[in-house]
């Protein structure tokens, strides 16, 4: 779990390369048994792959990662991770129909209690239903994403929330809200 996590940070602090060869460790020290820390691994380099640009390894490692999850009976909320970073990928490589069938999966399988994860995912769809001209429904979207930043007293997060959904209504041609 700690590689896991070292691995995680190394993607954000820029560092994804470091971070696909730690995973590959852990992936390979897994071997072929079906675990929860070898889906896990296997969801996390598809974050890494698509940071890199690679998107068919981050589409194949994330769908790998949810078969290995599945069978390993890991809880919903790894499933959710999942399927949001398999939704991700597909986003990236504009599959939006894709991207937001993922996301509602990822949605129905997030723990009602994970503010922070189920936040993600509003932020997600909405910007899913933004590209796709739905701005009603992204609104909707954005709305919930925005109570759960405030909730969580997570401002960086509410203040990007707060640009789509200004973004949404100038759409919307509603200019006084």
């Amino acid at each position: 779990e700690l590689l896991l996590l070292r691995a995680t940070l190394q993607i954000r602090l820029g560092q994804a390369i470091e971070a696909v060869q730690s995973l590959d460790q852990i992936i390979t020290a897994s071997g072929s048994k079906g675990t929860i820390l070898l889906g896990k691994a296997l969801v996390t380099k598809s974050f890494a792959t698509r940071v890199l640009g690679n998107l068919s390894a981050a589409v194949e490692n994330a769908e790998n990662g949810i078969a290995v999850l599945r069978q390993s009976n890991a809880s919903t909320k790894e499933l959710s991770e999942a399927y949001r970073q398999l939704a991700s990928a597909h986003g990236t490589r504009g599959e939006l129909t894709e991207a937001r069938r993922n996301l509602e999966m990822a949605l129905s399988l997030a723990p009602d209690g994970d503010l922070g994860l189920r936040s993600l995912i509003h932020d997600g769809l909405a910007v899913m239903y933004l590209e796709s001209g739905q701005l009603d429904v992204a609104a909707v979207h954005l709305e919930y994403a925005r109570e759960g930043w405030l909730k969580l007293k997570n401002e960086g997060a509410l203040a990007e929330t707060l640009n789509n959904l200004a973004i949404a209504y100038y759409w919307k041609g509603e200019f006084s809200i």
